[in-house]
């Protein structure tokens, strides 16, 4: 699989921002882990998928953003649900 750093200024909503544009990509994600670096947000997505495009999430997460794209679309009939967890670094 493939990992995914996401790093931005942080906001209500991002981490749920990020998980759409997977979810828009159907990828599947085996673990995800947040924190807080002052200003900035982290998240780090171990995927399942091994090639995944960056320049493509990066579009996906913009209209997501822009709201352009709407993910529940993408979402429905999907009967999987996962429980994610947060950590610090090293956690």
């Amino acid at each position: 699989g493939a990992r995914l750093t996401v790093v931005a200024h942080d906001r209500v909503g991002l981490l749920a921002d990020v998980a759409a544009s997977l979810a828009l990509q159907r990828t599947s994600v085996r673990a995800a882990r947040a924190w807080d670096q002052g200003e900035y947000a982290v998240s780090v997505w171990d995927l399942a998928d091994d090639l995944l495009d960056p320049a493509v999430l990066r579009t996906r997460l913009d209209a997501i953003v822009a709201g352009r794209a709407q993910p529940s679309s993408a979402c429905a009939g999907s009967t999987r649900s996962a429980s994610p967890t947060t950590r610090p670094p090293g956690g």
